[in-house]
């Protein structure tokens, strides 16, 4: 039933999580679980946006994050609609950081401030 499973059209991935953590425990996967779902959530994701964004992860992908990458998705192409169309959008004008982001500006302070 686990290799079955596919993400259904406008559920949410936390759902999808969920359901193959149900499913997979009794398929004999040991210690591999995660993994093994995190995969799975790759393989049938339904948005290929979002698919290449956790991709972008890398070993840093974990199932908690998962959920967290496709809300931020989801912002940005509402963001991306509402400019197309003209539409105002809650939040347009802000720029979604990453922890990669804030990790440089807090770099580029130390940095400041030892040259200041």
């Amino acid at each position: 039933m686990f290799k079955q499973l596919q993400q259904k059209p406008n559920k949410p991935i936390q759902q999808f999580i969920t359901h193959l953590q149900n499913a997979v425990k009794d398929c004999g996967y040991g210690k591999d679980l995660e993994s093994h779902i995190q995969d799975k959530v790759l393989v049938k994701c339904n948005s290929s946006n979002i698919r290449r964004k956790l991709l972008e992860e890398g070993d840093a992908l974990t199932l908690k994050c998962t959920p967290e990458i496709e809300d931020r998705c989801e912002k940005v192409e509402s963001q991306m609609t509402g400019l197309a169309t003209g539409t105002k959008t809650e939040g347009i004008h802000s720029i979604v950081e990453t922890d990669a982001t804030k990790e440089r500006k807090r770099k580029k302070k130390q940095t400041e401030k030892q040259y200041a």
